[in-house]
């Protein structure tokens, strides 16, 4: 209570300043959400990739060196998406395990979230998804999904030849039917709509699931 009540008069000025549209404010708050919209697309890839069993891709693409993180290329294959990806937290993990606490990058995402959050909570209008992440993210999910379609299909396959019921497949964890109606609309709704990817992003950055895992692998790197 003594905390809240001594940052008041802070909080009330950098509300009053944000709703009366001063410059520099909006064109950090206008960073800020950039800086959210791609973690939360970079966690949704990160979420796709685990569920495609593809974290870390298997076998590891050869023209990818430990170093390369550039995972918003989607043009590539997606396996090569999936290493970079992996290259990314990996790096993340290593980065946490130095600082002893979370790393830079997902410490700056955190940040960017809370005063995303705080103008909102002031009343501004949040802009929408910038156009090039939306492009990027929609190309992302309708491959995602189709890949997951391409691997429920081979799996299908594989059951029939051994005379299995193909029903076994969705207690492996991959349904693609789902998959084809559910990436399309997180693409559309979730991650477009700014309430939407608000809360998506706070959940995504507050969740340590694929981290832990990267951390440990990251280790056995050092």
């Amino acid at each position: 209570l003594a905390a809240k009540l001594r940052a008041a008069p802070a909080v009330c000025g950098f509300t009053k300043r944000l709703q009366a549209g001063e410059p520099r404010l909006l064109k950090e708050l206008e960073r800020a959400f950039t800086a959210v919209m791609e973690e939360s697309v970079r966690n949704a890839m990160v979420s796709a990739f685990q569920r495609l069993d593809m974290w870390p891709p298997r076998p590891t693409p050869a023209d990818v060196c430990m170093e390369d993180c550039s995972y918003q290329d989607v043009s590539a294959s997606f396996a090569v998406i999936a290493q970079r990806a992996y290259n990314d937290e990996l790096h993340r993990a290593r980065d946490a395990a130095e600082v002893g606490g979370i790393s830079s990058a997902t410490r700056r995402a955190m940040t960017a979230a809370f005063l995303v959050d705080f103008a909102h909570a002031a009343g501004l209008q949040l802009p929408p998804m910038p156009e090039a992440q939306q492009a990027r993210f929609h190309d992302f999910a309708f491959r995602a999904a189709e890949l997951e379609r391409q691997q429920q299909e081979e799996h299908e396959r594989q059951c029939a030849q051994q005379d299995e019921s193909p029903s076994v497949f969705s207690k492996q964890g991959c349904n693609s039917d789902l998959a084809v109606e559910t990436w399309p609309t997180l693409a559309s709704n979730a991650l477009v709509s700014p309430k939407g990817i608000l809360a998506k992003a706070k959940a995504l950055l507050l969740s340590s699931s694929h981290t832990q895992l990267a951390g440990e692998q990251g280790q056995e790197l050092r």
